[in-house]
């Protein structure tokens, strides 16, 4: 099945997953709680996968939604109060605030994160994400769309949440390097 474009994606518990503009989806890494929309429960499929029950998927998602903030509309004064904190983050377009770090798709097309505060605190540029026009971010790990329809994802591997075919990670708390997903 030949999919068009993909117009999102997202990222949940060592999961990720991609949707197109047709309206399929397809999603890779942890599937030991059914989160990639299928009943085969194999728990690493490192691979994105044809989604076959996308309310499934849809639903587990919604759970993550309340963690993003669009900086241009209703979420900009919770944006301006994280971007106070973390000088990094100043031209953010979207903000995604996680338990233990902050990301922000900026405005010319990067991915920069942030953690800790004072003298620990750490900031980082994702390599690799240019021109992304959307991103989510979940649990050590993260998928940015780009201008151009790549998707790249970045961080924690282990469950294969990075869909570049591995489990392999060369994720650092520190620093993230993006690999691009195989298979869409």
């Amino acid at each position: 099945m030949k999919h068009s474009s993909v117009t999102s994606v997202r990222t949940s518990l060592y999961s990720s997953c991609a949707f197109f503009q047709d309206g399929s989806a397809k999603c890779w890494g942890s599937n030991s709680e059914g989160q990639l929309g299928n009943d085969n429960r194999r728990d690493l499929n490192p691979k994105p996968i044809a989604v076959e029950n996308k309310e499934q998927v849809l639903n587990r998602l919604a759970s993550f939604e309340n963690r993003k903030l669009d900086c241009t509309t209703a979420g900009a004064k919770a944006c301006n109060r994280i971007k106070a904190k973390y000088p990094f983050l100043q031209g953010a377009k979207m903000i995604v605030n996680d338990s233990m770090l902050v990301c922000a798709l900026m405005k010319n097309g990067t991915i920069r994160c942030s953690y800790g505060e004072g003298f620990g605190s750490k900031q980082f540029v994702v390599d690799g994400v240019h021109g992304a026009i959307q991103f989510d971010y979940y649990d050590g790990h993260g998928c940015a769309l780009q201008a151009d329809g790549r998707v790249k994802c970045w961080g924690d591997n282990t469950h294969g949440e990075l869909g570049n075919g591995t489990t392999v990670t060369n994720y650092h708390s520190y620093r993230s390097v993006a690999v691009e997903v195989v298979g869409l």
